[in-house]
């Protein structure tokens, strides 16, 4: 049997999940945490 390597989300797609899920916009987080959305 051969074993199906599950892949771990990147950081950004965990992010992108539980912001959405809150219901905030990237532009409402950005503000949220002081950081440009650029950055995140």
């Amino acid at each position: 049997m051969s074993k199906k390597q599950v892949r771990e989300p990147s950081l950004g797609e965990r992010l992108r999940r539980l912001r959405k899920a809150k219901g905030l916009t990237l532009a409402q987080l950005a503000e949220r945490v002081g950081r440009s959305e650029a950055y995140l």
